[in-house]
């Protein structure tokens, strides 16, 4: 199963009744005072914290104390980098301020702290790993000028989080970098930013509005050289893609729970893994016959009923990793109309044999 498949799994649905909060790129300037070969912190039962991954310190402890309402691990040297792995599962942690000699965090350096709700992070930093901050609790996030790209799951699924402040300097938005943030209403996209990966907003279902680079006009979607690559899903039922799309990219509208009508333009040739996956409401899809590729699962919408009207006289090439497997529709009740001269065709078809029970003729 893909790791992406994987992901979409895992969403956890709320609610949806917070206020909009505008998110802006931001360049700030940021030194919290923290001395270079400490770590401040602050914990729900004010108890120490523990690096969880020794081979990850940089430097020997010299000391871990908490007074009062503050923890400070004293280290033998400055540290530059948080490693992997360091403070991950630490289900205590709350707070965390680290100083100004940081520039890494690395990978799942504090992925699934569930109750780390706030981070200062100092200017300095220019790398954020892959899961760093992945499945904990925070609120808002300030991401340091220098960052240019946002890894695998950097911020993935803190379902509380409705403030993120994109860096001027950012670059890329890589996969699932914000999946299942069920908090944010508003994203705003800087102006360098030249690539966003599949899932970045996947299961941001409260996600209302773009705006910045690659934003269409009605906020609603983000398009980098005519490839449809995100969505912003929260009260929409129906809509229709823009004109310019000639590709809806992998997960663009997965998880879009609400979703019932989408009218696909002529124009658009290819539809990739996922495009519609778990969209549990889509009722019926028309497929333009520009369309001459689609990727495996890309309506597999787990939904009661699904009615396909697939226009291209020739089947779509299916676009897969495993010849074996495609599945390019998944739905309680299926029916597929295709034109009626091409119905043999479709049935012959290597992949779109696979739902010759469901292929039905129909003159457009």
């Amino acid at each position: 199963m893909r790791q992406i498949f994987w992901t979409l799994l895992t969403l956890i649905f709320i609610s949806c009744d917070n206020e909009p909060n505008p998110v802006k790129p931001v360049d700030k300037v940021v030194d919290f005072g923290v001395p270079h070969n400490e770590l401040w912190y602050t914990t729900s039962d004010r108890r120490t914290i523990n690096p969880m991954w020794a081979p990850s310190l940089e430097h020997d402890i010299v000391s871990n104390i908490y007074s009062g309402n503050k923890g400070i691990i004293q280290f033998s040297g400055d540290i530059t980098t948080i490693g992997n792995n360091l403070f991950s599962h630490t289900y205590n942690l709350i707070t965390i301020t680290l100083p100004s000699s940081v520039t890494t965090i690395g990978n799942n350096a504090f992925e699934n702290c569930n109750k780390l709700y706030r981070v200062d992070l100092p200017s300095t930093i220019s790398e954020i790993g892959d899961a760093a901050f992945a499945s904990c609790n925070l609120k808002e996030i300030n991401i340091p000028k220098d960052v240019t790209v946002l890894n695998y799951r950097a911020f993935a699924q803190n379902s509380l989080l409705s403030d993120i402040n994109l860096p001027n300097g950012l670059k890329k938005i890589s996969e699932s970098a914000f999946t299942a943030c069920k908090s944010l209403r508003m994203v705003d996209i800087p102006d360098g930013v030249e690539e966003i990966e599949r899932c970045a907003f996947t299961g941001c279902c409260l996600l209302e509005k773009f705006s910045g680079a690659h934003a269409t006009e009605d906020g609603r979607a983000l398009i980098i050289e005519n490839k449809l690559v995100a969505f912003a899903p929260q009260g929409i039922t129906s809509y229709e893609i823009p004109d310019n799309v000639t590709t809806i990219g992998d997960t663009a509208f997965g998880e879009c729970g609400e979703l019932e009508n989408v009218i696909i333009p002529e124009g658009v040739t290819r539809i990739e893994y996922l495009a519609f996956g778990f969209c549990g409401k889509l009722q019926s899809v028309t497929i333009p016959e520009s369309v001459t590729e689609m990727g495996g699962e890309c309506f597999a919408t787990y939904g009661v009923n699904l009615e396909v009207y697939c226009k291209p006289a020739t089947p779509p090439t299916a676009i897969v990793d495993n010849k074996n497997r495609w599945n390019a529709f998944l739905s309680n009740t299926l029916t597929i109309y295709v034109p009626t001269s091409s119905v043999d065709t479709y049935k012959a078809d290597e992949y779109w044999g696979n739902y010759k029970d469901y292929i039905v003729g129909y003159d457009f």
